[in-house]
């Protein structure tokens, strides 16, 4: 281009406007970022030879985390996944992960689905920050409800407390039952 953006501007019509191509056993094709003197980062395509995985490899090196941003700049807030060099623990929606797997956000819900899209299981926050697990049976429909606040229920089956096997709606094993009536 005549008038080039930055240092490396490439204006093409090419689907592929820069290829990486190494020649050699290693089964490596990386672009290293340089910073402070050293390499801090790398992103390439690996692939193949003993015991290597096959794929795309995003890598934070010298003890950097690494972290996937959306957005138009560098902000913090634009972080939408971070894994934590120095204990591993992974984020999504924060840069300071405090647990192995930390969701944070106003949308932080947690859904386990199958293939078709059936929700088998959630843990949800409501609106007013009450964090809820839901159950599901196979067509999706909410069969148990544990609410930090508010009513909990489970729907059909027994329920076993000390058993596995419980006989009776509610079957308590190994231990004493108290019901108080109001």
């Amino acid at each position: 281009t005549a008038a080039p953006s930055a240092p490396l501007e490439i204006l093409t019509t090419s689907d592929y406007p820069l290829v990486l191509n190494q020649s050699g056993s290693t089964p490596w094709n990386q672009i290293g970022f340089h910073a402070e003197g050293a390499i801090k980062g790398t992103v390439g395509r690996i692939g193949g030879g003993a015991g290597h995985p096959t794929g795309i490899a995003l890598t934070a090196l010298a003890g950097d985390d690494l972290h996937l941003r959306t957005g138009p700049g560098s902000s913090p807030t634009d972080t939408r996944f971070t894994i934590l060099n120095s204990n591993g623990n992974v984020g999504i929606g924060t840069m300071t992960p405090g647990a192995t797997l930390e969701v944070a956000g106003t949308n932080s819900d947690i859904y386990l689905k199958d293939g078709a899209g059936n929700s088998s299981a959630a843990l949800v926050q409501d609106s007013l920050g009450q964090g809820q697990l839901q159950l599901m049976n196979q067509a999706g429909n909410l069969k148990c409800r544990l609410q930090s606040s508010g009513d909990s229920y489970f729907i059909g089956g027994n329920v076993g407390i000390g058993t596995v096997l419980p006989e009776h709606k509610l079957q308590v094993s190994g231990g004493s039952a108290y019901l108080e009536s109001l």
